[in-house]
C-alpha cells in the first residue's frame, strides 16, 4: 500500500502552516490591545505610494521605445542631409581645384618646355661667344706677333723713345743684323699714363712694333740673357693678349716653383714648359 502524500496536498499543507504562523504573530502583537483587536503598525503604510509623476518637459520623462527610435531616425535623417550637402559642396570645390590644377600643370609644362628651349639656346650662345672670343684672341695674338715690350727704359723730359729703342735693339743682336733690325723698328711709344718721376715710380713700359716679323724675332732671341740689358736693368717681354696674360699668371706659380727647385722652366706662348714637359693650368 502506497502511503506517499501527493504533491498537491503537500503544497496545501505548507500554505496552511505559513498562514497559521502569520496569524499567531499578529495575535501576539495585539494581546496588549483592549478587546483583542489589532492595529496596524504606525510606521507601516497602509497602501503602496504611487510613483511620482515627472514635470512636463523634464529631460527624464519616460519615453517609449518607438519614440526613442523615431527620434534617432529623425536625427540620422537630418545629419544625413547635412552630410549630403557638405559632400556635394566639397565635390564642387574639389572639381574646381582639379580644373585649376590642370591649368597650372599645363602652364608649368609650357614653362618647362620654354625653359628647356631657352637653356639649349643659351648653351648655343655661350658656345658661340666662347668660339668668337677664341677667334678674336687668336687674331689679336697674331697681330701682336710683330710687337715687343721693353721694360725698365727710364723716362726723360724730352724723350725720343723710338731713337733710344732702336739703339737698344741694335745692341742685343749681332753686328751683321743691326742695320736690318734698326730699319724695321716701325713704332715705339710709352704705354699708360705719365708718371711723376720725382716720386721714384717705375718707368712705363715701351711698346715696340716691328715692320718685319724676322726683325722682331731676331731682337727677341738676342735679348735672352743679354749682358747689355742686365747692366741697364732692362728686359724685353712678349706683347700678350689679355686672355693670354691671365693664363700665364695662373701658370706662374708652377714656373716659379720649378725654377727655385733648379728645374728648367719657361713659357712657350701661353704654355708652361718644365723640364721639357707641358704643364696645364
Amino acid at each position: 500500500m502506497d502511503l506517499s502524500v501527493p504533491e498537491e496536498m503537500d503544497v496545501e499543507v505548507q500554505k496552511m502552516t505559513e498562514k497559521r504562523l502569520i496569524d499567531d504573530t499578529h495575535s501576539y502583537t495585539c494581546r496588549s490591545k483592549k478587546g483583542g483587536e489589532c492595529d496596524s503598525f504606525p510606521n507601516t503604510p497602509s497602501k503602496t505610494q504611487p510613483p511620482k509623476k515627472l514635470a512636463k518637459g523634464d529631460a527624464s520623462e519616460d519615453l517609449t521605445l518607438s519614440q526613442v527610435q523615431h527620434s534617432i531616425i529623425q536625427i540620422i535623417k537630418q545629419s544625413s542631409e547635412e552630410i549630403k550637402d557638405m559632400v556635394k559642396e566639397n565635390s564642387t570645390s574639389i572639381n574646381l581645384l582639379k580644373e585649376a590644377l590642370e591649368v597650372v600643370h599645363s602652364e608649368i609644362f609650357d614653362i618647362r618646355k620654354e625653359n628647356e628651349n631657352l637653356k639649349n639656346k643659351n648653351e648655343e650662345i655661350v658656345k658661340r661667344v666662347s668660339d668668337l672670343e677664341d677667334k678674336l684672341n687668336d687674331q689679336d695674338r697674331y697681330c701682336r706677333r710683330w710687337n715687343l715690350r721693353l721694360e725698365g727704359l727710364t723716362e726723360r723730359t724730352e724723350d725720343d723713345v723710338k731713337s733710344r729703342v732702336t739703339e737698344i735693339c741694335k745692341a742685343v743682336v749681332v753686328e751683321e743684323e743691326r742695320n736690318f733690325v734698326a730699319n724695321n723698328v716701325d713704332i715705339a711709344h710709352r704705354v699708360g699714363r705719365p708718371i711723376d718721376r720725382a716720386k721714384g715710380k717705375k718707368p712705363r713700359p715701351v711698346m715696340i712694333r716691328f715692320a718685319s716679323r724676322t726683325a722682331r724675332d731676331l731682337t727677341w732671341k738676342g735679348a735672352k740673357g743679354n749682358d747689355f740689358l742686365k747692366k741697364n736693368n732692362m728686359y724685353f717681354k712678349e706683347d700678350l693678349t689679355i686672355k693670354d696674360r691671365a693664363t700665364r699668371n695662373l701658370l706662374w706659380p708652377v714656373i716659379d716653383k720649378a725654377r727655385k727647385e733648379g728645374k728648367r722652366a719657361f713659357y712657350v706662348g701661353v704654355k708652361a714648359i718644365v723640364d721639357g714637359k707641358e704643364i696645364k693650368h
